[in-house]
């Protein structure tokens, strides 16, 4: 029960920063640094916290089993590497600061 509530809140926190750009700018203002501020903290904890708080290791190995590679595993490419979900999680992140900096650039 512990490991679905952990899931749901990743895909929770997944779906609210995918659209936060979406947000109208007297929100937005306050909250585009979001992304940054998630990366940061990924970087600091070499992990999501939430992660730490429920490590799932594999059975067969003592590697811990990271949830946006297993979502990129499951549903994009079974042979996605760990580093390239790094990637494309950077790219993510890095596309949605952008896409509000352009809003707030030209007002949309």
């Amino acid at each position: 029960m512990e490991e679905n509530f952990y899931y749901y809140l990743h895909i929770l926190v997944i779906f609210i920063i995918f659209f936060s750009f979406c947000l109208p700018l007297y929100i937005l203002k306050y909250t585009f640094v979001i992304p940054f501020i998630l990366y940061l903290i990924w970087v600091s904890f070499n992990d999501c916290p939430i992660n730490n708080l429920h490590s799932k290791k594999k059975k067969d190995t003592k590697e811990p089993v990271f949830f946006i590679h297993h979502l990129l595993k499951k549903y994009v490419d079974k042979d996605i590497t760990i580093y390239k979900s790094y990637d494309i999680t950077g790219l993510i992140l890095v596309s949605l600061v952008t896409t509000a900096a352009i809003r707030f650039l030209y007002k949309i």
